[in-house]
């Protein structure tokens, strides 16, 4: 099972990328994919709220681009099709047995049981390039792991670099 490798660095550092695609490896694409994410954090469970959205551009060819966005752009459209399949059956029965104030917490598991299947497939088919953002960091997770380590070692003049977790 193939495991992408996070390289973690400081939010406010704009991440340099080596000169190739970060789908096919192509050296030197001719364009970029923009990445968009919103950040997280002990909040996002609690509240149930999303923080503010961060832009990552890597390097990729014109057609990976397109690819790596409609994946992107198709998990959301799944993910968001099975919730409400499952909030439809499931939303009437809970709604009779849970107090008002804790309805919105309820429905976090059947939420979670119908994306489920989708969260397995990206454990074992990782996207070839990932962010995420936290309130001061934002990891980049690549399924290649000498992309990583390369992407890794080009912006050593971070304030912090981590592989995995361990700083460099």
């Amino acid at each position: 099972m193939p495991s992408p490798t996070t390289i973690n660095l400081p939010r406010s550092y704009t991440a340099k990328f080596p000169p190739r695609c970060v789908v096919c490896r192509a050296h030197s694409p001719d364009s970029t994919v923009s990445v968009w994410t919103w950040s997280i954090g002990w909040w996002t469970w609690v509240l149930l709220w999303w923080g503010m959205p961060v832009r990552v551009k890597a390097p990729a060819c014109y057609r990976c681009a397109w690819r790596l966005q409609f994946s992107r752009f198709a998990g959301v459209v799944i993910s968001g099709l099975l919730i409400w399949i499952m909030f439809q059956f499931c939303f009437e029965p809970i709604k009779a047995r849970v107090p008002r104030g804790l309805l919105k917490y309820a429905m976090l598991i059947p939420g979670l049981i119908a994306v489920l299947p989708y969260i397995v497939f990206q454990t074992f088919f990782p996207p070839p390039f990932e962010t995420t953002a936290m309130s001061d960091s934002i990891d980049y997770a690549f399924r290649d792991e000498d992309d990583a380590i390369d992407f890794a070692m080009i912006n050593s003049d971070a304030a912090w670099v981590k592989v995995e977790g361990t700083p460099i």
